[in-house]
């Protein structure tokens, strides 16, 4: 019997994706997958569409804001099911910009007739919404010196886009991925029977090093098609998914039907000294869970969103732990941070989940021995039905720097990045003004011929406020250099030539 309602229809659609995620036998996971198909198959034509909106089901709409990069690749990937919605900046600072991507001749004229903005956008951009979108994006794309200024111009504009999705697009509702595009077999799960062991990051790090799956290119592209669309049907956008670099997508085995893949951004949108390493996380095909870390020397900050069809399975444990075991094996990190939002840092929902236990009892612990001792009697003092932590001490755990540490023979203790920021700040403050410019050429002279590298030029601020006493030797320079091209290439082999580089590493640890 078919859902009566939009809430009805969305429930249906949330509990048969569940099904081909977690399925209990190949006989549900098939009827799962009908489902999704009859609901994306009838959602065009259905009375309910319009208060499906956004919900991201196939055979929907999404109206919605983006970046210009996934602007581009909706535009060429679905066409004239991408259409503008609005254009609702400001029109006083929409009519300079796009004006100066029209030709000299065109600007005078427009000028001459003093239009107002409904006038101008008639003119410039003309009435027909799939073209206007085009137009839009086209007069972006010629202007700024890079894609940091075209990005910020098209964010001024606050340009809203509508988007047909497609019954067989790339969102969750039927978007899969194997390898080579072959037919998944699942792998079944077995809800609530048997007996459940305890899984903390530890044991899964025993487990030893996930293996690669051989991708080609039109595996990394279906891959990312999939991350991209997966986000943009639920409004949702990072870095590493938005502006791909498609030839470093990489996809590990974790296991019971768990697949990662790993994203990196294009060079320009990478960050000067971290690796930021973004995961989509697939079960069966289907994605259920994003996140990443960002990388220095062997420490790496964490977080992980489960989508919202796949909260409640009693499987966050596993999945987080294989991810750490994953991003652990990858990048030799010997300790790992809990982003401090999940725990409940200006979170109420992680207050309200007592999330700072989960990570807790993976083997997390606080840093600050105040903290941690806290937590100790805390945790002692639970019981399976007393009461739960008071919200005030969860606030106040909610504070710490809760870490993992693995067990990779490395000795490392955790930086924080709020210290290398502070260092860069200290040594502009010592300049006239602030003038970094200044400070940047001053570091530059320190540093030699080498700083001049682009990649490198971003952290010479850096380099120079932690600099032996001795100073950067030649082989080190050198080292800097190949760090910095190695990043533009391949986040993985710069980290690690970073992690190779002794005195950089201790010049990092010595901060601590």
């Amino acid at each position: 019997m078919a859902p009566r309602n939009a809430t009805a229809i969305r429930a249906a659609h949330d509990a048969a994706l569940f099904q081909c995620a977690y399925p209990q036998s190949r006989t549900a996971w098939r009827a799962a997958h009908d489902e999704l198909a009859e609901i994306a198959a009838a959602m065009p034509s259905s009375p309910h569409r319009a208060r499906l909106e956004n919900s991201g089901i196939a055979g929907t709409a999404i109206v919605g804001a983006y970046s210009l990069a996934v602007t581009e690749w909706l535009i060429e990937r679905f066409g004239d099911s991408v259409r503008l919605d609005s254009i609702t900046g400001e029109p006083t600072i929409m009519m300079p910009i796009l004006g100066a991507a029209l030709d000299p001749v065109e600007q005078e004229a427009l000028a001459e007739e003093q239009l107002n903005w409904t006038q101008w956008r008639r003119r410039v951009l003309g009435t027909e919404p799939a073209a206007m979108l085009r137009r839009v994006v086209a007069l972006v794309q010629r202007l700024g010196k890079d894609g940091h200024e075209r990005e910020a111009m098209f964010a001024a504009l606050q340009v809203n886009l509508h988007w047909d999705i497609a019954a067989d697009a790339p969102v969750l509702t039927q978007g899969r991925f194997s390898p080579g595009g072959r037919s998944i077999v699942p792998a079944l799960h077995a809800a609530g029977g048997g007996r459940r062991t305890r899984v903390t990051a530890e044991s899964a790090w025993r487990l030893g090093a996930p293996e690669a799956v051989p991708l080609d290119a039109s595996d990394r592209t279906r891959l990312v098609d999939l991350a991209r669309g997966a986000m943009t049907s639920l409004l949702r956008e990072t870095d590493f998914f938005s502006w791909t670099h498609v030839e470093e997508t990489m996809l590990f085995d974790l296991g019971r039907g768990m697949q990662a893949a790993l994203f990196a951004s294009v060079p320009e949108r990478k960050l000067a000294l971290e690796n930021y390493t973004g995961y989509l996380l697939l079960r069966n095909g289907v994605p259920i869970a994003y996140g990443g870390a960002w990388i220095v020397g062997h420490q790496a900050r964490f977080g992980i969103n489960l989508l919202p069809p796949f909260r409640g399975a009693g499987q966050s444990a596993r999945l987080t732990a294989e991810l750490l075991r994953l991003y652990g094996w990858r990048f030799r990190i010997s300790v790992f941070v809990v982003q401090p939002y999940q725990i409940g840092k200006h979170n109420p929902d992680g207050i309200k989940s007592a999330s700072f236990w989960f990570y807790y009892r993976l083997g997390f612990r606080p840093l600050q021995p105040a903290l941690a001792a806290l937590a100790a009697d805390e945790f002692a003092a639970l019981k399976p039905d007393g009461p739960r932590t008071s919200t005030k001490v969860l606030r106040t755990l909610a504070d710490s720097t809760l870490a993992w540490r693995s067990p990779l023979e490395v000795s490392w203790h955790y930086v924080s990045p709020q210290r290398l920021d502070e260092l860069v700040m200290r040594s502009l403050a010592a300049q006239p003004a602030h003038d970094r410019t200044l400070a940047q050429r001053q570091a530059v002279a320190r540093l030699g011929a080498v700083a001049r590298q682009p990649a490198l030029m971003r952290l010479v601020l850096l380099l120079a406020a932690i600099e032996p006493a001795g100073g950067w030797t030649d082989a080190d320079r050198e080292q800097f250099d190949r760090i910095a091209r190695l990043k533009v290439l391949d986040e993985h082999r710069a980290t690690e030539a970073m992690q190779a580089h002794g005195a950089f590493m201790q010049a990092l640890q010595a901060l601590g």
